[in-house]
């Protein structure tokens, strides 16, 4: 008999419990088994049959649901009524579920649970514990970081010791208005900054999206005020703005100083947004040549390892991981490099995570001088990663055969190889090729300086490459250029 496509339906309950882990599908289970819950024992069977039969093992076709459905009832899923009884039970699986989901945000979401908490003690006039609870949150929050939340719960609790006043008459005496109207002006104008960095860098990757609402004045006003302006998370997320539209040296020192000067007292994220801003000026800075910044840049990748803050929704970036490598290796920090690696990998996405592991230990053993160890650990690189791994890949092949290439005539065709591929390379944006192109030249220059066949001259290579910018990895080419300085090829 054919099924239809209604009765082939997706089941989006199977979805979401594939993406519940062992500990949250033994708590979802004690959930549905609680009577306060849910007294539907049906519903209680069928859960426990989809998590021990289904849920990671099989699809949901019409055939495992018969199965299912005889398990729990005991007899055949026939007709209309037991799949309308099926997928009756199947929605309030569903339903609890949700709600579980609810429940168990609403525990790691203080803010909102205070609040209805508070709300509840109200309605029951149970006044003793009201204050205890209210004086019990005033003494946290004078140790919290003032950020965005400790704002809003700030104004959750203003507004229900507000209604408090106004039920049990204190109102007559004093009220609190004006310290609500305080902590709605920060949090708004947190929340709005905070929305503000948001597009700013939104902007930078997508360059035809427009915000008219970056243009607008509403928030001068707040931020003209000394006592708001003044505040450490205001004063950073404007700092941060700063850089992030104008990066010059003046806005860069502006917030490391203010990081520096406030650490303590910025909340986790914003300072994993603004220390990413300051390594992003470092990285463009290295790009136009100032390769002083590595030393930056690994001071500032120090401070979100020391605050665990490299990691991006529990996951590593691939290109902030090989970031996080080649800046440790410029300065020379090789045994951080190789911790990094061995503690990240496995925060890699699996369909990539051996072959970039196997590219950064790979990168730490060309910057070692461990050149054969470089091609073992890349000869077992299966897959094609993104762009900028692939053409990495190939400038430390490079490397390799420019440090270890004795023969002349069949090196220089390996490198003029590289040199078309990036070119060819349609995975790329035309305008992020330049810096490759150069860095291949360069290389292809002091490799026929080192074996005595350059028209070039030293002296010459080195000048264009001080007045180079936007050229991939200056300081290795500045590395061997001092190298051939203090040995000169000897001439026969």
């Amino acid at each position: 008999m054919k099924i239809s496509n209604k009765e082939n339906r997706r089941f989006l309950l199977l979805e979401l419990l594939e993406k519940f882990d062992k500990k949250e599908l033994k708590g979802l289970r004690h959930f549905v088994s609680c009577r306060y819950f849910n007294t539907d024992q049906y519903v209680v069977k069928l859960l426990e049959m989809l998590v021990n039969e289904v849920v990671g093992k099989k699809a949901m076709d019409e055939n495992i649901r018969s199965k299912v459905y005889e398990k729990i009832f005991g007899s055949s899923m026939q007709g209309s009524k037991e799949k309308a009884t099926f997928n009756a039970k199947m929605n309030a699986l569903t339903r609890l579920t949700e709600r579980f989901l609810t429940i168990e945000a609403l525990e790691n979401q203080e803010v909102y649970a205070n609040d209805l908490l508070l709300s509840k003690l109200r309605e029951k006039q149970e006044y003793a514990l009201f204050n205890r609870h209210t004086n019990r949150f005033k003494k946290q929050a004078v140790k919290e970081k003032k950020g965005s939340r400790h704002h809003e719960q700030q104004v959750k609790i203003q507004w229900q010791l507000l209604k408090y006043y106004y039920t049990t008459g204190v109102f007559r005496k004093t009220d609190n208005l004006n310290e609500i109207n305080r902590q709605l002006d920060l949090y708004y104008l947190l929340q709005k900054l905070d929305l503000y960095l948001t597009a700013n860098s939104f902007q930078k990757y997508f360059k035809d999206r427009k915000y008219v609402f970056l243009n607008s004045k509403e928030i001068e006003y707040l931020c003209a005020i000394p006592k708001y302006t003044h505040h450490p998370v205001v004063a950073t997320y404007l700092a941060t703005i700063r850089l992030n539209n104008d990066r010059n040296t003046q806005n860069y020192d502006a917030l490391f100083s203010l990081l520096e000067k406030f650490e303590s007292q910025i909340p986790a994220t914003l300072l994993s947004e603004s220390t990413t801003v300051l390594t992003n000026f470092c990285a463009d800075q290295i790009k136009r040549g100032n390769t002083d910044f590595y030393q930056q840049q690994f001071e500032l990748y120090l401070i979100l390892e020391e605050k665990n803050l490299l990691l991006e929704n529990n996951a590593m970036p691939v290109r902030k991981f090989k970031n996080l490598v080649a800046t440790a290796c410029h300065i020379g920090e090789y045994d951080w490099a190789e911790q990094i690696i061995r503690k990240y990998s496995p925060f890699v996405n699996e369909k990539d995570r051996e072959d970039i592991r196997n590219f950064n230990l790979g990168a730490l053993a060309l910057y070692r001088g461990d050149y054969e160890g470089t091609k073992d650990y890349f000869s077992i690189i299966y897959n094609r990663i993104n762009p900028i791994y692939d053409i990495n890949l190939k400038l430390m092949v490079a490397k390799c055969d420019y440090e270890t290439g004795l023969d002349y005539d069949r090196t220089v065709p390996s490198f003029e190889t590289t040199e078309k591929y990036i070119q060819q390379l349609v995975s790329m944006k035309k305008e992020d090729k330049p810096p490759y192109k150069r860095f291949i030249r360069m290389l292809i220059n002091l490799f026929r300086i080192k074996h005595r066949v350059a028209k070039k001259t030293l002296e010459s290579v080195k000048k264009e490459l001080e007045t180079t910018q936007h050229i991939s990895d200056k300081k290795w080419l500045e590395e061997k250029i001092k190298e051939l300085e203090a040995r000169p090829p000897k001439r026969f």
